[in-house]
């Protein structure tokens, strides 16, 4: 793009109502782009842009090759603008910053740098108070919010007892405590999220609580007997399905050993299962980590009752959806809301959760949801041991009553926390913070009333 004609681009998205975010976001087929915070981004920013007339710029790292684009008809311009060194990379923003100096409402992600990097989670501070300063209105979405490291131990893979991690235990409610000095609000994806976060600030109303937006997607019989096909499955399997990148933290480890163990003492079992991912781009090049996939491609070439996919393109996510039973979350500890689990939820797919993964019932829409379905929160979830998972298996396998209550819970939560009622009851509050309820009138300024009321 020419010069003039790219001064020209800038100086029209440079208006006081565009929203600024600083994010992760998918790039074309790039499987290790398509990161949970990126997806996030985009769906979010795209379903606003198709409901309202708002302008989104966003600004990425510079990687994967890619250049400036332009997306949603126009509306999100999307600026490749820093790097990966932990020290340059808030010179780089706040200089890709003087071309929007009339925008003021930032949206930051709390993982559009390399998560955990010490430099970069030290930097942040002075970058936050600095845009304060200049009269910037800071929301910080929380994806993950994280006070005892313990259950990430193996897949970063330290010891337990790791010095640094305890420190760091101590350290983080300080480092949110100062954080919030230089932000507006923080906004935080799941019920329990927001109280671990509110629990460490002194103004506790500054935590924002929302949900992955959904969408409702079905499958038809046809997609299922065309996807069951492809994977020479018969009709009477029940296919048990892990999603999302394959991490130690994740229980995919355990789920494995279990399953086996199940295999051998019930050979005839109707059970498969299927591990819907690949490598987590941020440990791939770490040996440990690469250790422990090369194990999960040896076990699903050995037994022919586990696949493991490899990372699944968004177009072929369906295929795979359609052809599984039941989804298991067997995590080990919640680093935030799982976009695994929102993933499947669109779907309407039957899930069972481990005991770790117990506080994301504490939200009400949740409850809402079990009472709905005439189900109970123990019913869907399972502890870490053999035996539980060994009684799990054999009630799915058993009744069909189960199953049923499961899906209908996900179904109705699902409902709740559809896309076209979240857009409406979030946006614009958790972008504009400051306005009043005549401005935010005013952001849905192509819908009627009863659109916006709805």
């Amino acid at each position: 793009m020419q010069k003039n004609n790219l001064k020209t681009l800038l100086k029209s998205f440079n208006k006081a109502n565009t929203i600024l975010v600083i994010s992760k976001y998918p790039y074309q087929n790039v499987g290790e782009s398509f990161h949970g915070v990126a997806v996030y981004t985009r769906d979010t920013i795209e379903l606003i842009v198709k409901k309202t007339k708002q302008k989104f710029v966003v600004l990425v790292e510079k990687k994967y090759g890619r250049e400036m684009e332009l997306r949603a008809n126009g509306s999100v311009l999307i600026l490749p603008v820093f790097g990966d060194n932990p020290v340059s990379v808030f010179g780089e923003l706040l200089t890709a910053l003087k071309n929007f100096n009339r925008v003021k409402n930032i949206q930051l992600h709390s993982e559009f740098y390399n998560s955990g990097n010490l430099m970069q989670m030290s930097l942040l501070l002075p970058f936050l108070y600095l845009l304060r300063l200049q009269g910037k209105i800071v929301s910080f979405v929380a994806h993950n919010v994280v006070h005892d490291f313990s259950f990430l131990t193996n897949h970063l893979g330290k010891e337990e007892n790791d010095w640094r991690f305890n420190l760091l235990s101590k350290i983080i409610p300080w480092y949110y405590r100062f954080l919030s000095f230089g932000v507006e609000q923080f906004i935080t994806l799941d019920e329990s999220i927001r109280e671990r976060l509110s629990s460490y600030l002194w103004q506790k109303n500054k935590v924002k609580n929302t949900s992955i937006w959904l969408k409702n997607k079905s499958i038809s019989h046809q997609e299922k007997v065309i996807a069951r096909r492809r994977l020479a499955l018969s009709k009477g399997d029940l296919v048990l399905s892990i999603f999302g990148f394959m991490s130690r933290y994740k229980g995919v480890d355990l789920v494995l050993r279990h399953f086996l163990r199940f295999k051998k003492e019930f050979p005839n079992s109707r059970f498969k299962l299927l591990l819907a991912g690949g490598m987590a781009p941020s440990q791939s090049n770490q040996a440990h980590y690469q250790d422990f996939y090369r194990g999960l491609e040896k076990l699903a070439a050995k037994h022919s009752d586990i696949t493991l996919t490899g990372f699944i393109p968004a177009k072929e996510l369906k295929i795979y959806m359609a052809l599984t039973d039941v989804v298991l979350l067997p995590y080990r500890g919640i680093l935030g809301a799982s976009a695994s689990w929102a993933t499947v939820l669109s779907y309407g797919k039957a899930c069972f959760f481990s005991k770790a993964l117990q506080p994301y019932f504490m939200a009400s829409d949740v409850q809402d949801a079990l009472q709905k379905a005439h189900t109970k929160m123990d019913e869907l979830i399972f502890s870490e041991d053999y035996q539980a998972f060994r009684k799990l298996l054999l009630s799915l396998e058993d009744a069909d009553a189960l199953l049923n209550r499961a899906t209908a819970f996900s179904k109705f939560l699902r409902s709740m926390r559809d896309e076209k009622v979240c857009v409406f009851r979030d946006f614009p509050p958790l972008y504009f913070p400051r306005s009043n309820a005549k401005n935010l009138q005013a952001c849905y300024n192509d819908l009627s009333d009863e659109e916006v009321a709805a």
